[in-house]
């Protein structure tokens, strides 16, 4: 991949200035795409880090997972629905970590007014098992500047714009799900889960989320809880908890929708649950009734006050 002038001058024109120094770094191309990979094989990502500055930068590389973010403009939206979220962190490799910025012998470069570049190589390993369809991880530089300030030398980090390494996994990239029941699972007395049993019938890996609401017998709703965002592989079975207070319910027959969420579809299903005012009891309650003083513990306490005095007597 080679650095034309062009390319310079818009990398220039968007750097991040550090207001320290006013030294400016940034990353080309801020998307690489490596298309169709084929599983097992070893994937070759490239891109640069420049900067006009002939200050010492040594850039540390960090991986990130991917987001559905990217997915929501420019040429990639019609691949959202053919997103796998596959965690894929571990398939790429930093061939040196870190590593430092040189000063650069490019004339283009140096027209553009880039004194220093290190182009960054990456190995991207694709395993047999790899599922299908899009997949997406971040590399995001971490620059640091040595520069020295009244005789002491200390160091600046700089915010670089990260570098997204996106590629296609041949195959039938299917992002489905259905909620396959719901049920109650009592936590404590005053908390009761609500628990979606949710199925990944797709062919890649989606995040889900349950939300529910709960409905009295008049219609209306009187909460709605949400359980956390969870990975689900192809044909895995999760519970997606949310869990529900009851301490100001009554107690009854309750409606509940269901909702599981996965970004690109969903699926909705319907049940009911039961509160008991054996349920609603307060632990506090529950406690003082355990210990509730009963008469023969003070004939008992009393037998106990003589025996000791009896004993000190001697």
């Amino acid at each position: 991949m080679k650095l034309t002038f062009q390319k310079i001058f818009v990398i220039f024109l968007f750097l991040p200035l550090v207001s320290a120094k006013t030294i400016p770094v940034g990353v080309s191309p801020s998307v690489v795409d490596l298309g169709n990979v084929d599983r097992g094989s070893d994937q070759l990502a490239k891109f640069y880090i420049v900067s006009p500055s002939e200050d010492t930068i040594l850039v540390h590389l960090e991986k990130y997972k991917g987001t559905f973010e990217f997915f929501s403009r420019g040429k990639y939206v019609d691949f959202a629905q053919n997103y796998s979220e596959e965690d894929v962190l571990s398939w790429l490799k930093f061939i040196t970590n870190p590593v430092e910025l040189r000063i650069s012998d490019d004339p283009e470069m140096i027209k553009g007014g880039l004194k220093t570049y290190r182009d960054v190589n990456l190995i991207l390993t694709i395993p047999q098992n790899a599922e299908p369809g899009y997949h997406l991880l971040s590399v995001v530089p971490s620059p640091v500047i040595s520069e020295v300030s009244e005789g002491q030398i200390g160091t600046q980090m700089v915010a670089v714009t990260p570098v997204r390494i996106v590629f296609n996994v041949p195959g039938d990239a299917i992002r489905e799900g259905k909620i396959l029941d719901i049920t109650q699972r009592n936590v404590n007395p005053n908390t009761i889960s609500i628990d979606v049993h949710f199925l990944n019938t797709g062919t890649v890996t989606i995040s889900a989320r349950a939300t529910s609401q709960i409905i009295d017998n008049q219609g209306n709703i009187v909460n709605t809880i949400t359980s956390p965002i969870q990975p689900v592989k192809p044909n895995e079975k999760v519970i997606l908890s949310s869990y529900l207070p009851i301490d100001d319910f009554k107690e009854g027959i309750y409606d509940i929708n269901s909702e599981v969420d996965y970004t690109t579809g969903s699926s909705r299903s319907s049940s009911t649950i039961k509160i008991e005012q054996k349920q609603m009891e307060k632990v506090t309650g529950e406690a003082y009734k355990q210990f509730e003083f009963k008469w023969w513990m003070l004939i008992i306490l009393i037998l106990l006050l003589y025996i000791i005095y009896r004993v000190l007597r001697r």
